[in-house]
């Protein structure tokens, strides 16, 4: 077998981690959410998660999706607290939840 090939099968077997060395427990560690596995923005899953959970966020924020898709228009009248429509919450909310997960970091135990 190729050599990659050999690693990734032992990695994902759990004998040996990336350095080829073995567990201690004989289990190949696997982070439990997404946020342990992108936590690092030096690393480069933490600089992928970034960018494209940034880059999505900007590009829905602006894509004016609630208005101008059939399926997702629910019309202007419905207003929410505050005299805002659910149409502008639906837009601009959910991209700033987006945002700030991409920017906060928290650090895994």
């Amino acid at each position: 077998r190729h050599r990659a090939l050999r690693l990734l099968h032992e990695m994902l077997e759990g004998s040996v981690d990336y350095k080829g060395d073995p567990f201690p427990s004989g289990q190949a560690y696997f982070p439990s959410t997404v946020s342990e596995m992108v936590w690092d923005p030096r690393q480069p899953a933490g600089k992928c998660f970034f960018g494209f959970c940034f880059v999505g966020a900007v590009l829905i924020f602006f894509s004016f999706y609630p208005t101008q898709l059939r399926n997702a228009y629910i019309g202007d009248d419905a207003v929410a607290c505050c005299g805002v429509s659910i149409t502008s919450v639906r837009q601009h909310v959910p991209p700033m939840g987006m945002m700030m997960l991409s920017i906060i970091t928290i650090v895994p135990d």
